[in-house]
């Protein structure tokens, strides 16, 4: 019987112990998929925003036929940087999906050891 609550011991200190590091990481996996999330809507914003003025500088360049400006090489920049941004914008999902996945996989690893406390309660109160 001793060997039973010696051995029962630190699997109860592990449940806390993995229990208080859920808790700390938890918050902070969902502050930085919020800063994900945002930084993503600013990526797009930014994409949209060098769409609508390479259209703009492409249009004053269509319209100024008589007077030439150079601004293809604006243009191009303007093309590069959302293309850029685009690429960020992928990597940004591609973390969030992974911080996904850790919140998910945390919230089943917590579940899991609240059912096992749980159990370990339940035998501990039957003997």
């Amino acid at each position: 019987m001793a060997s039973e609550s010696s051995s029962s011991e630190p699997v109860g200190g592990g449940n806390e112990l993995t229990e208080g590091i859920m808790n700390v990481i938890r918050p902070v996996i969902h502050r930085l998929d919020e800063q994900v999330h945002n930084t993503r809507a600013s990526q797009v914003s930014l994409a949209t925003q060098i769409d609508e003025l390479s259209q703009y500088l492409k249009q004053i360049n269509d319209q100024q036929s008589d007077v030439h400006y150079d601004l293809d090489n604006y243009v191009t920049k303007l093309d590069d940087s959302k293309r850029r941004v685009s690429n960020v914008s992928t990597t940004l999902q591609s973390i969030q999906e992974r911080l996904g996945q850790l919140q998910r996989g945390i919230a089943r690893e917590s579940y899991s050891q609240k059912q096992q406390i749980r159990t370990n309660a339940t035998d501990s109160a039957a003997l």
